[in-house]
């Protein structure tokens, strides 16, 4: 059960990381399909 729960948060946090990944990314491709 620990080792369900701990592989569950490395999920949530990778989730978060690839979120946080593509938020930041957004800007830059609304620059490129501007040009």
């Amino acid at each position: 059960m620990t080792k369900f729960l701990g592989n569950k948060l490395k999920l949530t946090k990778a989730k978060q990381v690839i979120a946080l990944f593509m938020i930041s990314n957004f800007p830059t491709i609304n620059i490129l399909e501007k040009h």
